[in-house]
């Protein structure tokens, strides 16, 4: 039986998570959608909420900084995690 652990800003989609954040308004005019949602590309839930945990964290340093911000270097970062 699977437990399930509520992970913040994680949800799962055939087995694997997924990290999924709003943006914040005053970025809204710099993305395409709402929101930012990347694969964690895992299937384990110990290692999801390690991965989240670190975007988390890299999103809230700078987020007012576009040029710099970790928000516009999402995507490129979770390849490290």
């Amino acid at each position: 039986m699977r437990k399930d652990t509520h992970i913040p800003y994680v949800y799962q989609k055939r087995d694997f998570y997924y990290f999924s954040r709003r943006v914040p308004k005053d970025l809204l005019g710099h993305y395409k959608r709402p929101s930012i949602t990347l694969s964690l590309r895992t299937k384990s839930a110990r290692v999801a909420r390690a991965k989240s945990s670190s975007l988390a964290a890299q999103l809230r340093v700078n987020p007012k900084n576009v040029a710099g911000s970790s928000w516009c270097h999402a995507g490129a970062e979770q390849a490290r995690i």
